[in-house]
């Protein structure tokens, strides 16, 4: 029998999915309530956050731990703590916040989600942060890429267990791919790993010809050999081929889920009405305005009016005319590769690019910078 977690009385903003639009906009609110005196308003309604995974990996520091700059402890989001900050930030204007550890399986009728375990969750605004299906390789054995939990937790057994010159093949030579190969091997540097990146379209496809020619020759000094097929039985093959073309929602230009009243995606995983997207980096954080503004906006919930017209809330949302595919418009946004020892970081815009200690230390700064948001941090006396 399935259990209903249902509060009939009260309205619900069900969040599925802890990705960082959601966690963004989270933050957002957070900021809005503490900084904002409480009037004797009470909102009266319950956000629930559905998210498995916990900790979260933050992508952008995976590499760094990989070659020791961080430790996973400094590159993960715990969300226990998190949900801690929030719940405290919520409270006093008698807004309840909860975290469910389950995932999401489908959606009914009547607003109403089901659980993996087999909860029926009502709600009155339902978002999703799902992030986009990797690409399926057919015919190959290995591991996706992400969840980043995983794979961190096979490189580590292989560590402990001084594996030496264990054959582990990355499948794809974009930038994460190269990434990955030369974070894995500063990783298991000590046992000798023979690392393999397969591109059949040759390594970073779509970026100028000296950037190509600077990574394939930093590959070979370091070790690592390319193909243009993948071998046979590595003792790890990787997968980072990217993300399918077909995301799971459609949206319309505020980030409504054609055809679902009341419910709402961002992230990696939508795609705007017919418009051709650009996935990864820094596209869902700037989602987490415009999410937010469509959670404020809903008849549903009642917000304390205090939060609704403050000064904090109002520096972060954007212009109610200003649409949320606007968040894809530069589709040449800076993009940072770790590499480790004196070549640092490889900083990449367009055609443009440049590499240095100082670009690694740009980088470790963006990153821990946005890790450091979600830690728990005392509100201000009111």
């Amino acid at each position: 029998m399935k259990k209903r977690e249902h509060s009939p009385d009260q309205p619900r903003l069900l969040l599925v999915g802890a990705g960082h639009a959601h966690l963004q906009a989270l933050v957002y609110l957070c900021q809005a309530f503490e900084q904002t005196p409480v009037q004797g308003e009470r909102g009266n309604f319950e956000v629930v956050l559905l998210e498995q995974a916990n900790p979260i990996w933050y992508s952008g520091m995976f590499s760094a731990v990989l070659h020791g700059c961080e430790i996973p402890e400094q590159s993960t989001i715990d969300l226990v703590g998190f949900a801690r900050r929030v719940s405290q930030a919520f409270a006093p204007w008698g807004i309840k916040f909860t975290w469910i550890q389950d995932r999401y399986r489908n959606t009914y009728e009547n607003r109403k989600i089901e659980t993996e375990k087999g909860k029926i969750i009502d709600f009155s605004v339902l978002s999703f942060n799902l992030g986009a299906p990797l690409a399926p390789v057919d015919r190959l054995e290995g591991i996706q890429a992400k969840p980043l939990a995983k794979l961190y937790a096979v490189l580590l057994s292989i560590k402990t267990e001084g594996l030496q010159n264990v054959p582990i093949e990355i499948l794809g030579a974009g930038a994460s791919g190269i990434e990955l190969a030369l974070g894995i091997r500063e990783f298991l540097k000590e046992l000798s790993p023979q690392i393999v990146v397969v591109g059949s379209r040759g390594i970073l496809p779509t970026r100028p010809r000296a950037v190509q020619d600077f990574i394939v020759h930093l590959l070979q000094v370091r070790g690592i050999k390319l193909a243009a097929n993948s071998e046979d039985s590595p003792y790890l093959r990787v997968f980072s081929t990217g993300f399918v073309k077909e995301p799971f929602f459609e949206v319309d230009h505020d980030l409504g889920v054609l055809g679902r009243p009341s419910t709402y995606a961002v992230g990696d995983g939508i795609q705007f009405e017919g418009r051709e997207m650009v996935w990864g980096g820094v596209f869902p954080i700037r989602q987490a305005p415009y999410i937010l503004r469509q959670w404020i906006g809903a008849q549903d919930l009642p917000w304390p009016r205090s939060i609704l017209n403050g000064r904090p809330l109002g520096k972060i949302l954007p212009p109610v005319n200003r649409k949320a595919v606007s968040t894809i418009k530069n589709k040449k946004p800076l993009q940072i590769l770790t590499l480790g020892g004196k070549e640092g970081a490889l900083g990449l815009r367009g055609r443009f690019w440049i590499r240095g200690s100082w670009v690694l230390r740009l980088k470790q700064n963006i990153d821990t910078r946005f890790v450091e948001q979600f830690s728990i941090k005392k509100s201000p006396k009111r």
